[in-house]
């Protein structure tokens, strides 16, 4: 059995104020669109049981199934008390090759599963989605909503949920922008020295940076900044719904780099 380490990503956030203001005509049609599609996302999305999978490492081919890794978890007494921690699985190198984290049902599951495939509506263009999670989701930690330091939602649960904290926002985020065609990846790293999740999406050849947590009275929504503007994050990890990718060169803001190396490729279990 390939074994694994802890890793800790969510020591501090990034915490951006938010000024309240009268909603407009605008918001509050949207918004009441977003909790029908809420209410629509069918519950077998949002179960955890949703999320079973499996990984190849693409080092060495071994594949891991999700019952397997929840077996050497358990097996494991040494790593129980980082049971609701981020995980990282080594490949027969010793290198890093897949990552878990502790979900709603209490379990680990692999990073990648977490996109379960929501589509709440057809987004008329591409800063919409990013707006409205923005503007409906309330930034919470973990440990005040569930009692646990790290805890994930996966992005059915979050679009429903009205609150979550840093990867909850990213991953609902990039899971929509996937289902509009868009090239988006849910990133690890840091905030300014403190460990946050945000969204990577590629287009025209572009970096942009996406930060669903930010909910600043003024901001302007009608377009995707480029993340080469975007000051104080530091990514080492990104992933979408079926690839694992890890910096080469530790923590960086370039996401276009060569450095990034792919680790594994999740397929869901049928």
């Amino acid at each position: 059995m390939k074994y694994i380490s802890v890793i800790v990503f969510f020591g501090a956030f990034l915490i951006i104020s938010f000024l309240e203001k009268p909603k407009s005509k605008f918001d509050t049609e949207l918004l009441f669109q977003a909790e029908i599609a809420a209410k629509n996302i069918p519950l077998s999305f949002a179960s955890s049981n949703n999320q079973q999978g499996v990984v190849t490492y693409l080092s060495d081919g071994f594949s891991l199934s999700e019952y397997d890794m929840q077996e050497a978890i358990r097996q494991q007494t040494s790593f129980q008390h980082h049971v609701n921690q981020s995980l990282i699985w080594k490949d027969s190198f010793g290198n890093d090759a897949t990552m878990t984290t502790f979900g709603l049902d209490q379990y680990h599951h692999f990073v990648n599963s977490y996109l379960v495939g929501i589509r709440p509506f057809e987004a008329e263009n591409d800063w919409l989605p990013l707006y409205v999670i923005a503007q409906r989701k309330s930034y919470q930690l973990d440990q005040k909503q569930y009692g646990f330091s790290e805890l994930w939602q996966n992005s059915a649960q979050a679009f429903k949920s009205l609150r979550g904290d840093c990867e909850d926002h990213a991953i609902a985020l990039a899971d929509w922008l996937i289902s509009e065609g868009v090239d988006a990846r849910v990133a690890i790293g840091k905030y300014e020295g403190g460990g946050h999740a945000w969204v990577v999406a590629f287009k025209n050849s572009q970096a942009f940076l996406l930060e669903a947590t930010s909910k600043r009275v003024g901001k302007s929504w009608s377009h995707y900044p480029l993340a080469s503007l975007a000051k104080g994050y530091q990514a080492s990890y990104m992933f979408n719904r079926d690839t694992l990718w890890k910096s080469l060169e530790g923590y960086t803001n370039e996401y276009k780099s060569s450095s990034w190396q792919e680790l594994s490729r999740f397929s869901k279990s049928i």
